[in-house]
């Protein structure tokens, strides 16, 4: 019987990938618990299945366990690696889930023509021991293809258990991760290249750079701009200089150079300064000094004029 209270409840329930929830549905309906009923019923592999069963057991949702789970899949996540497997067991595994398309297209991500057995291993044993789909590992193998002068199966390996452990398990998940990590070192490519930065930047200047190429959208140009207008007060600006100029930019919805300097003109109109105005003298309340000197030199002369 199945808990539901705990599963509602429990993170992976709101997080759980495709095929977990059609495992999850078919346990609910039909109360099956073998990986090739799941298998059949969810129409997924078995691999994905019993992945998917040892899941919904370790959140445990059934009710005083269940005997046909043990021994389906007894570590979800070995931090050693993929256990060694006997080849008979591999073999049958290839052909039990039709597995061969997915080896010939890790072979030629390599660059070969073929897999050893060691390879092969690995890669079977990252489909049916970690319940990766065929999907993943092409994924993962393409972009390691991709990076790497020398990619192998074995960095593969090292790769899938990384992703894994911080819970980057589905190929949208790790499709996500890649798009975010070559945003991030394209600005910093676009950032150094516009204003001709030799050195690396700094985590608080790719966090910078990060947010005006990913989050405003300039390109190299929009940011050399920026770094020319603040030459004008001083010299060799800094990323952290050009950030309120680049921030005012997106704030008021500039998005190109004319704009830019439009709106700097503009900005420079409205703040230029009135003609300076002749200081006049002060006043204390209604007393001025002006009158009170004349009126000093009348009693003055005034007085001379009795005298005489």
């Amino acid at each position: 019987m199945i808990n539901l209270e705990k599963l509602c409840e429990s993170e992976e329930f709101r997080s759980a990938s495709k095929d977990e929830l059609r495992v999850l549905t078919v346990l609910l309906l039909t109360g099956k618990i073998a990986p090739e009923e799941l298998a059949k019923h969810a129409s997924i592999s078995v691999a994905r299945a019993k992945s998917a069963l040892i899941l919904w057991e370790e959140v445990g949702i059934f009710e005083g366990g269940h005997p046909l789970i043990e021994d389906i899949y007894p570590e979800r996540l070995m931090e050693e690696g993929v256990s060694e497997e006997d080849r008979r067991v591999v073999a049958k595994t290839i052909q039990s889930e039709e597995l061969s398309g997915l080896l010939e297209q890790a072979a030629e991500l390599l660059g070969k023509p073929t897999l050893n057995d060691f390879e092969v291993k690995i890669i079977t044993g990252l489909y049916s021991q970690y319940g990766l789909s065929e999907e993943y590992i092409c994924v993962l193998l393409s972009d390691i293809a991709k990076r790497s002068t020398r990619p192998t199966v074995k960095k593969l390996e090292m790769e899938a258990l990384r992703f894994l452990s911080r819970d980057i398990d589905t190929p949208e998940a790790l499709c996500e991760y890649f798009h975010h990590r070559d945003s991030i070192a394209e600005s910093e490519r676009v950032v150094r290249h516009a204003i001709a930065l030799a050195r690396q930047l700094s985590p608080t200047e790719k966090k910078i750079a990060e947010r005006w190429v990913c989050q405003y959208g300039y390109g190299e140009q929009m940011i050399l701009l920026a770094y020319d207008f603040a030459t004008s007060s001083t010299t060799n600006p800094t990323l952290k200089y050009l950030d309120p100029i680049l921030k005012e930019w997106h704030e008021n919805g500039i998005k190109t150079e004319s704009e830019a300097r439009a709106y700097r003109e503009a900005h420079k109109t409205e703040k230029k300064p009135s003609k300076k105005q002749k200081k006049e003298p002060p006043r204390y309340g209604n007393f001025d000094p002006e009158e009170a000197f004349r009126r000093a030199l009348e009693r003055s002369y005034g007085e001379e004029s009795e005298v005489k």
